[in-house]
């Protein structure tokens, strides 16, 4: 939003106001209780914010920028040049740039006007002849506005006509301006808007095929999907073979499958993310968990029922994101994130603003200690108001910063081949997810399809036991993950591995952390790359750091976070040169300084104690590299069946392991995983 102190939005209507002009503002000034009408003068300049110029009706002009319009719609079809406007309580501002304009960060603050609206100063009102009275004639204006594309002109004359209805005769008249309308608000986004008008045009003409279509599409974009579907049952019992309800009726069905089974296509999903420009269409899966009060931080989520490790907590449609590129287009700096967060505020503020059925899970989300605005929301003069200051300090504590395919980060020598390279990340904000509070000893992990986030259990979880994730890097020292908490996040956390690790600073800590780094300078991104001499370089500090750890703090079984990636990097380094007795020793410690107890018995039957691990992507590597040293081939399956769960775990679904493994699994491992890809398929 740029630098200013937060204002509020107005909660009055316009009929309430005092009419002012441009002459009659000072600057720096936020004129409470009043309103000026605007015409605007030039096509809108997109960006943040949206530029245009103005003239008031006294014909002095003023430069616009509207802050919190979408970047990704057209700005013309909002505000062309010669459209009436009312701001509300403008705030006109000075630039350390020497010019003056008018700034508007509510879009509730801005009204867009009929032309002809008795409101209107008379000096700027458009003159209508008077034959145009009719709701006949001001429904044909309307249509006439739908072909030039003029969708909130169409509505305007839509309007007009249902309050120029003034006779029973004139209902079925009624239903169709309605149905009009309906779908002008489908197109615009305003799909409560939308619904409402198909409804009351089908208590009109119930069962009227065009009607209830609209009807179902608007319930659909508001993931109402049981009334979506009831609706196109209406429609296909009226029209059997009509081909958008038989193609919508087999969409809502899906998502309804998804919302209450956890079934998904991952594997569809991952490749429809490659070549769609816009989110994933996919219904959320959240029965499996609650929000309830914590001990740990005011709100977070709960398990409803018991978990085992690998099975889905949460699948969630972000309410909204923005790529990189969103922030680097916007942003004059080498930094985008300011801009991308702005870029997403806008998006967010956009979507609440024409959907306000949406708005309330978002307002309440958490917005710091002392956020700015509060949770005020109204309906004034048809649309929602609410303080878009309170939504800029949400998606500060509560945006998630994600890659559009998570597994194209899977570690190995063939896996990093890119599904998705037109966007490096992104950001976004998911509602339920967002009430996850922090833990280095978390239980969970989150992945991402597109704008999908996937949370897994990591570990078994008892019903109503709380989820928690990581908000930082674990592979972090202690105080530096603490730092990072209290500055972004303003708490401290006090977990059990932090509460570990905290017993154990000083100088061994301090070491530590020096070998780790003279460790990353000799290592490489591909353990190719690594000479002999480097190897045995990184194993001697490697075994330094273990006598590191106080044997009397860090017990057998507690965790090593930080020294696991490097044994696992050691691990792959010998893989590569065939060295067996290696791989099997360094591989196995991996798994057991991340807190992992993995045993097996006379039976060749494999068991993996949880109670204090901590799950990491590199698990991936360490169980095939164990593969790869057992003799048992039922061991070696079930240790490739391991590092397949944890894929799932770390990238939300197993479907692309196969292929970005198939070249580092042991000899006989693949048919093995063809079946386990049959019998794990969509869970």
């Amino acid at each position: 939003m740029g630098s200013i102190e937060p204002y509020p939005p107005c909660f009055q209507p316009i009929g309430e106001l005092t009419k002012t002009t441009f002459d009659e503002l000072t600057l720096n000034t936020y004129f409470v209780g009043t309103v000026v009408f605007v015409k605007l003068l030039t096509l809108p300049i997109r960006g943040i914010p949206l530029v245009l110029a103005g003239e008031d009706e006294h014909g002095t002009m003023r430069r616009l920028q509207f802050y919190n319009q979408s970047l990704f719609e057209d700005p013309n079809i909002l505000f062309p040049e010669g459209r009436i406007i009312a701001i509300k309580e403008p705030f006109y501002k000075s630039s350390p740039h020497d010019y003056e304009y008018i700034r508007v960060d509510h879009p509730s603050n801005i009204m867009i006007l009929r032309q002809t609206a008795d409101i209107i100063p008379a000096s700027m009102r458009l003159d209508i002849e008077d034959s145009i009275i009719s709701a006949a004639e001001w429904k044909s204006g309307g249509n006439e506005a739908v072909l030039a594309e003029d969708y909130l002109e169409a509505i305007n004359c839509y309007s007009q006509a249902l309050l120029a209805i003034r006779s029973p005769e004139e209902e079925s008249l009624r239903a169709v301006i309605l149905r009009n309308r309906a779908q002008m608000f489908i197109d615009l986004g305003f799909y409560d808007d939308a619904k409402v008008d198909a409804l009351a045009s089908l208590k009109i003409q119930p069962g009227y095929n065009k009607t209830l279509y609209r009807a179902a599409r608007a319930c659909y974009e508001l993931d109402q999907y049981e009334e979506c579907q009831e609706y196109l049952q209406q429609l296909l019992n009226v029209d059997p073979t009509e081909p958008k309800g038989l193609k919508d009726m087999s969409r809502v069905q899906t998502r309804l499958r998804e919302q209450e089974t956890g079934k998904y296509d991952f594997k569809h999903m991952t490749e429809q993310v490659v070549s769609r420009t816009r989110g994933l269409d996919h219904a959320n899966f959240t029965r499996r968990v609650a929000v309830k009060d914590s001990e740990k931080h005011g709100r977070g989520l709960f398990t409803t029922e018991a978990v085992k490790a690998g099975d889905l907590l949460l699948v969630e449609k972000a309410f909204g994101t923005v790529t990189d590129e969103a922030g680097k287009q916007q942003s004059n700096t080498s930094d985008p994130l300011p801009c991308q967060n702005a870029v997403l505020l806008s998006e967010l503020v956009q979507k609440a603003y024409r959907t306000p059925s949406l708005l309330g899970p978002l307002l309440h989300l958490y917005a710091g200690p002392t956020p700015n605005g509060d949770t005020k929301e109204d309906i004034v003069d048809g649309r929602p108001v609410f303080d878009t200051f309170r939504l800029a300090d949400v998606i500060n504590y509560n945006v998630f910063g994600f890659d559009y395919m998570s597994s194209d980060n899977a570690p190995g020598r063939y896996s990093r081949k890119k599904s998705y390279p037109k966007y490096k990340s992104a950001t976004g904000v998911w509602l339920t997810a967002s009430y996850t509070n922090h833990s280095c000893s978390y239980n969970a992990m989150r992945a991402f399809i597109g704008n999908i986030m996937i949370v897994r259990a990591t570990r078994d979880l008892a019903a109503g036991e709380e989820v928690t994730m990581t908000y930082v890097g674990t592979d972090d020292p202690v105080l530096a993950r603490r730092n990072s908490l209290r500055d972004t996040w303003g708490f401290d956390c006090y977990c059990a591995l932090c509460k570990l690790e905290m017993k154990s600073l000083g100088p061994f800590e301090r070491k530590r952390a020096e070998l780790l780094g003279r460790i990353k300078y000799v290592s490489f991104e591909d353990p190719v790359e690594v000479t002999d001499e480097g190897i045995l370089r990184i194993r001697n500090m490697a075994h330094q750091i273990e006598n590191l750890y106080d044997k009397n703090i860090f017990v057998p079984g507690q965790p090593r976070v930080e020294l696991s990636k490097v044994l696992v990097d050691i691990a792959s380094m010998n893989a590569i040169r065939g060295n067996i007795t290696e791989v099997k020793l360094y591989s196995r410690k991996a798994m057991e300084y991340l807190g992992f107890k993995i045993e097996v018995d006379d039976n060749d039957r494999m068991t993996v104690d949880r109670t204090n691990s901590i799950t990491k992507t590199h698990c991936i590597t360490a169980c095939i590299h164990m593969a790869s040293t057992y003799d048992s081939k039922a061991v070696m399956l079930q240790a490739i069946r391991l590092a397949k769960q944890f894929y799932k775990i770390c990238y939300g679904e197993d479907d692309t392991f196969t292929e970005k493994y198939q070249h580092e699994t042991p000899d006989g491992a693949l048919e093995f995983l063809d079946k386990l890809s049959a019998e794990d398929s969509g869970s």
